[in-house]
């Protein structure tokens, strides 16, 4: 999967439609591309602002065609993991990624928050 990234584009790959990186610049320049690098690096710095534990961003490219990183991280309550959700897709949305999908709920104790490329747990 590598070389492909977030977008805003639902169910786009990139690499498929535009082997020579066209549509990714044009999506970078809208603003609505990151590469599922710097989206791991918003969650992990999000992470640790909101004072998660045992945060670990572990590189999965080039052993999965479903995602590009994996985060993982520890929240101590439910208010904080909603915290973390939350903060996370806002400060994504900022940047032009949208959540694909989230699962669970904070008051269970676990969230998995998937990004397309980028997934946490």
């Amino acid at each position: 999967m590598q070389g492909y990234g977030c977008y805003l584009v639902e169910n786009l790959l990139l690499k498929e439609f535009a082997p020579d990186g066209i549509l990714r610049d044009v999506l970078r320049k809208l603003g609505g591309f990151l590469e599922p690098r710097k989206v791991a690096h918003v969650i992990v710095d999000v992470a640790s602002e909101k004072q998660a534990e045992d945060i670990v961003m572990i590189d999965i490219g080039e052993i999965s065609s479903l995602a590009n990183y994996f985060v993982i991280l520890s929240g101590g309550t439910s208010g904080q993991i909603r915290a973390l959700r939350d903060e996370m897709v806002k400060n994504l949305k900022q940047e032009g990624v949208l959540l694909t999908r989230s699962e669970g709920l904070p008051a269970s104790g676990w969230v998995i928050v998937d990004f397309g490329a980028v997934v946490t747990h």
